[in-house]
C-alpha cells in the first residue's frame, strides 16, 4: 500500500514539473518575443550599388595664387544622386613647390575622421572620413588645404588613383568614377 501511495505521488509530482516548466516557457516566450522579431520597417536590406558615379574636384577661385604668400584648396566631391558616407582620399603635390599648412574640415560633410595628415616630405595628403546613416547625395565639400607657396612657377595638385568615395549601400561600394587634378600658376 505504502508503495502505491509513493507511485501515486511520484505521478503527480511529475505532472507538477511539467506542468511548471512548461508554464516558465510561457512566460519566458512573453517576456523575450519583443527581442525575438524585429519590425519590418527596422530592418534594411542592403542593395549592392553598380553605378560609378562619384567625381572629386579641386575647387579655388583662381588657378592662379599671386596675392598672398597663401592660398586655399577646396576638395568636393560630386556623388552623382546616390548617397555616400565614407572617403579615402590621397592628394599629392609638388612639395618643393608649396607647404601644406593646415586641412580644415569645417564645412565639411564628413562629421568623423580617421586620418587628416599631410606629409610634407612626400608630398602627401591623407583624409579618411565618414559620416553616420544616410549620408549625403548632393555635391559636398571635404576639406580645405591651405598652401604656402615656396618659389613661382606652375604646380599640379592631384587625387591618387587609390582614392575612393564609398557609397552607402551597405557593402561599402567605391563608387568613384572621375578624377579632376588642378594646376595653379604660382607668381
Amino acid at each position: 500500500m505504502f508503495k502505491q501511495i509513493k507511485t501515486y505521488y511520484q505521478k503527480i509530482e511529475n505532472k507538477a514539473i511539467k506542468f511548471f516548466s512548461f508554464l516558465i516557457a510561457i512566460i519566458l516566450f512573453i517576456l523575450l518575443s519583443p527581442y525575438l522579431v524585429q519590425s519590418q520597417t527596422e530592418t534594411r536590406i542592403p542593395v549592392k550599388t553598380t553605378k560609378y558615379t562619384a567625381t572629386i574636384n579641386f575647387k579655388t577661385t583662381n588657378n592662379t595664387a599671386t596675392s598672398s604668400d597663401t592660398f586655399t584648396l577646396n576638395i568636393d566631391v560630386d556623388p552623382g544622386g546616390q548617397l555616400i558616407n565614407a572617403s579615402y582620399l590621397f592628394i599629392g603635390f609638388a612639395s618643393s613647390s608649396v607647404t601644406a599648412l593646415d586641412i580644415n574640415t569645417d564645412n565639411s560633410f564628413c562629421s568623423f575622421f580617421i586620418e587628416k595628415s599631410i606629409n610634407q616630405i612626400e608630398g602627401g595628403i591623407n583624409i579618411f572620413c565618414g559620416q553616420p546613416y544616410p549620408g549625403v547625395a548632393t555635391t559636398s565639400n571635404i576639406a580645405q588645404i591651405t598652401f604656402q607657396k615656396n618659389i613661382n612657377g606652375l604646380t599640379s595638385f592631384e587625387i591618387k588613383q587609390n582614392s575612393q568615395i564609398l557609397a552607402n549601400d551597405g557593402f561599402g561600394t567605391n563608387i568613384l568614377k572621375e578624377l579632376n587634378d588642378i594646376e595653379i600658376l604660382i607668381n
